[in-house]
């Protein structure tokens, strides 16, 4: 009887053991870094609940035991952190006690050039503009990820991230052309293809729909209207492309602008400017490569936002005569 009870209480101490074991490791899908936001005032049953739903860890039971016998309950700070992939609970109690993988958000806006883009970056606290400006030079990180790209204009993908507060300018760049990569799916390739555009021609022709189209339905409909001119061998005339060389940049162009000797004026030149002007939104890539069919030749702002179409030149100059008044 004594034996039995002996091999019973070790068979409870083996499978509670192994039980603890494999709740402090870290759920089999969390396999990506995650961002996390701890709130100001959560108290450790209400953090172990986020986690949880979060994937980050397995059993809230077995983080607040580990957070309580570490004598952790009042340390646990507060703010956006980055969790690596496969962190186990007591990398992840540590992490919120130490404070150290603490992370800032940035908000990379649709449109924005490289010089903007890193105005933005500098701006926020991550590096200084010699350190951008220094990888910037250099197109191997460019190269390793995007295959098609010639410059990194058009490829530092808008949207927001999360970087650690001290994380350094060159991850920062491969994050935004890595986030541009998972973005532009295998089957866009192919599109470009049809419509006779290479992968980066698709991306220069978006930039200059990002730039024209406020108007979410009006981008495939500028977009056709810019596909319609180059394959007609006609001058895409777009004023973006004008104010990307300008400096210092203005809103209003003057009539001397449109005669500036650029391979990026398009009132002189035929056919797209050298690189994009922009890092476009996924939206305005897609609209190029879906664009939409219409009679129309000519656009002008409306001056509220939209745009007047028109298929014919007498028609559009009507409507810039209206739109001057």
């Amino acid at each position: 009887m004594y034996k039995y009870i002996i091999s019973v209480i070790l068979i409870i101490i083996v499978i509670t053991g192994l039980y603890v074991k494999s709740n402090l490791q870290a759920p089999e899908n969390f396999i990506s870094e995650k961002t996390v936001y701890i709130t100001p005032g959560a108290n450790t049953d209400q953090i172990a609940k986020y986690l949880k739903m979060e994937n980050i860890i397995k059993n809230r039971f077995i983080f607040k035991m580990i957070v309580k016998y570490k004598g952790y309950e009042k340390r646990l700070k507060a703010g956006y952190y980055l969790i690596q992939k496969k962190s186990d609970v007591f990398r992840v109690v540590d992490i919120l006690v130490e404070g150290k993988e603490l992370a800032k958000k940035i908000t990379i806006r649709e449109g924005l050039t490289v010089k903007e883009v890193v105005e933005d970056l500098v701006d926020n606290g991550f590096g200084s503009e010699e350190e951008y400006n220094k990888i910037l030079k250099d197109e191997r990180l460019l190269k390793e990820l995007i295959h098609f790209a010639k410059s990194y204009e058009g490829f530092l993908f808008p949207q927001t991230y999360y970087f650690r507060i001290n994380e350094i300018p060159e991850n920062i760049i491969k994050r935004l052309l890595e986030e541009f990569r998972k973005s532009f799916q295998p089957e866009f390739e192919q599109r470009a293809s049809s419509i006779g555009l290479s992968c980066y021609e698709a991306i220069i022709l978006a930039s200059i729909v990002e730039k024209e189209a406020n108007k979410e339905e009006e981008r495939p409909v500028i977009a056709g209207i810019f596909l319609k001119r180059l394959r007609s061998g006609r001058k895409l005339e777009a004023c973006p492309t004008i104010r990307y060389i300008l400096n210092p940049k203005r809103p209003n162009l003057l009539y001397e602008d449109l005669e500036i000797d650029s391979p990026y004026n398009t009132y002189l030149y035929p056919g797209l400017p050298p690189t994009p002007i922009c890092n476009p939104s996924i939206s305005s890539i897609k609209a190029v490569l879906y664009y939409e069919e219409t009679p129309y030749l000519y656009f002008v702002s409306d001056n509220k936002g939209g745009h007047y179409f028109s298929s014919t030149l007498s028609e559009h100059n009507r409507y810039k005569v209206l739109v001057s008044k």
